[in-house]
């Protein structure tokens, strides 16, 4: 079961029995290959937030460059649908925590916890980053980060990275 088949499962249980298209499979696919490249434009930096943490690191770096990616499409009039935006959050997040694992930044057994808790920072972070951009309202925020466990880490310092790289995908 990949990340498509498992957002589809988490949608509305008459919605979930429906298989993701081709179109979305795609779409997923590029989403993630963008954002992974955008975070390879940064390898520095983004090791030194997953050493620091890999949660954050995963959310500052992963769900930003994801954002721009999104927005991108968005504005070029092909917005992605938010099965695809789930799937491939959730697959970033994978990947980034596998980095984290292979340096030893991130034990095997905390694995599970890891993702839950980037996968709940991440959508915090992206609803807080659409409300900056005008997409949702205060309120709206507000229960989202309620509801997944508080307000999302403060961002990754400025400069060239991975959000920079992105913009130019």
């Amino acid at each position: 079961m990949d990340e498509m088949d498992i957002a589809a499962e988490e949608r509305m249980p008459e919605e979930a029995d429906q298989e993701p298209t081709a179109e979305q499979r795609e779409l997923f696919e590029l989403a993630v290959g963008r954002t992974l490249e955008a975070l390879a434009q940064d390898p520095d930096g983004l090791d030194s937030a997953l050493k620091a943490d890999p949660v954050s690191g995963a959310v500052n770096y992963g769900t930003k460059a994801l954002h721009v990616i999104a927005e991108s499409a968005e504005e070029a009039g092909s917005p992605l649908p938010l099965e695809v935006l789930i799937g491939a959050g959730m697959q970033v997040i994978k990947v980034i925590g596998g980095i984290a694992e292979q340096k030893g930044y991130l034990a095997e057994e905390a694995m599970e916890t890891y993702l839950k808790e980037a996968f709940q920072r991440s959508l915090a972070k992206w609803t807080q980053m659409d409300m900056q951009a005008g997409k949702i309202d205060r309120e709206t925020m507000t229960q989202v980060q309620r509801v997944m466990g508080g307000p999302p880490e403060p961002s990754a310092p400025s400069g060239p990275g991975a959000l920079a790289a992105a913009g130019g995908a």
